[in-house]
């Protein structure tokens, strides 16, 4: 996965991105150490767990990540090491996945979480927790959706979905057209591009 996330950002992908395993935050951090800017985890159900995700990405005051020596994003010169930590710590993307009931009940709490700038809902592994497995118009994943979008209009969070496309737009709760499940995957891959 770190030579996937050096060749990506060496060969100009607009994401410089990754994905890495629940709980594989060591993992995680090395390849922000070789110039990925945005970590995706999966599985985050608690604000307590979206804390740790987020305090491991930064660098003090906003979190506990290790400074390892000059970083890749730096050609490993980078100005000072103050100078450098602050502002990594402004361009990291922090995305944890939504793909359970009892992440989409806490949503609130984890969109409030320093740190954390998108919530991702994995669809399909919703569906499969929800007794529903690939049922991505059921009203249980139109509620989740609602209800983890409601979380995000706070300033700086952003919804993002994965694994559904839904080409009918809808209205939400409040009479507004709310976009389509698959415009919201694009929102969340403009925002890891933006990188």
């Amino acid at each position: 996965a770190e030579r996937a996330a050096f060749r990506a950002g060496t060969r100009g992908v607009g994401s410089n991105g990754v994905r890495v395993c629940a709980g594989a935050l060591d993992e995680a951090t090395r390849l922000l150490d070789n110039g990925a800017l945005g970590i995706v985890v999966p599985h985050v159900d608690t604000a307590e767990v979206a804390r740790t995700v987020a305090d491991a990405f930064h660098y003090p005051p906003e979190g506990r990540r290790s400074w390892g020596g000059p970083p890749a994003i730096y050609g490993y010169l980078p100005p000072s090491v103050a100078e450098a930590m602050a502002a990594i710590n402004a361009e990291i993307l922090t995305v944890v996945m939504i793909e359970s009931p009892l992440a989409v009940e806490n949503a609130e709490e984890i969109a409030a979480v320093a740190g954390v700038d998108v919530l991702l809902i994995g669809t399909f592994d919703l569906t499969a927790e929800l007794g529903i497995a690939g049922q991505v118009t059921h009203s249980k994943v139109l509620d989740a959706y609602a209800r983890v979008g409601a979380a995000c209009r706070r300033p700086g969070a952003t919804e993002g979905a994965i694994g559904a496309r839904i080409s009918q737009p809808r209205v939400d709760a409040s009479g507004e057209l709310d976009e389509p499940i698959g415009a919201r995957a694009r929102l969340c891959e403009r925002a890891l591009s933006d990188l």
